[in-house]
């Protein structure tokens, strides 16, 4: 993955401008793959410091929430605090901003670069 246009660049560290790979630890690799198959997940926000905690179980929270903000920067993943899912299980945030992340284009060409060298998912 590359950076393409040199004013959408965010300059994502490793990332140094234009033409530069954008390197994606393991566990940022791990929730593009679950955008891969679900367009939304439910995230919970702070109020008062922004701190963001992704409500999936298959994540212990405080990683994620870093990878996420990580995928963030990188411009792969857009967090919005307004629009919560329906019917996700904000259970234990009620006193947090209930909204949900998606993938950017970007973010959807990052997975379709992840996808195992073309190799569809076995979903």
């Amino acid at each position: 993955m590359s950076c393409e246009n040199c004013q959408a660049c965010n300059r994502c560290t490793p990332c140094n401008g234009c033409q530069q790979n954008a390197s994606l630890n393991p566990l940022e690799c791990a929730l593009l793959d679950v955008f891969s198959v679900t367009p939304f997940l439910p995230v919970a926000l702070d109020k008062h410091n922004g701190r963001i905690c992704v409500l999936d179980p298959e994540f212990e929270p405080y990683a994620a929430s870093l990878a996420l903000r990580m995928l963030q920067r990188k411009g792969l993943v857009q967090v919005d605090a307004d629009f919560p899912i329906k019917n996700a299980d904000y259970k234990g945030y009620e006193d947090w901003a209930h909204g949900s992340a998606a993938l950017t284009a970007r973010g959807q060409e990052a997975v379709d670069a992840l996808d195992y060298g073309g190799k569809e998912h076995a979903k």
